[in-house]
């Protein structure tokens, strides 16, 4: 099982987020963009997404915050992937 673990206290910016999945997945190209991480994770056919310090992590990406825990919502109803998303304060 692939893990993609973004760290409240590490993660400054949805750049720092992007960096982190380039590195975790080791893809040649990634288009650091919402579309991208969808196409990375939905690779995957076994994903769990480990978010810690989660109120740093909601400050520092602001609004980009809800659009990835969104994405990742979405991600638990695709058919071909199974998905956990651990939320931690």
């Amino acid at each position: 099982m692939t893990m993609l673990i973004l760290d409240g206290k590490q993660l400054l910016s949805i750049e720092d987020v992007h960096c982190v999945v380039k590195e975790t997945f080791d893809v040649p190209y990634y288009g650091k963009n919402l579309d991208a991480l969808w196409d990375v994770l939905t690779t995957q056919k076994e994903l769990r997404v480990i978010i810690k310090h989660d109120a740093l992590l909601q400050k520092h990406l602001e609004q980009d915050y809800t659009s990835l825990i969104c994405l990742f919502e979405d991600l638990k109803s695709q058919p071909l992937l199974y998905c956990s998303v651990d939320i931690k304060s």
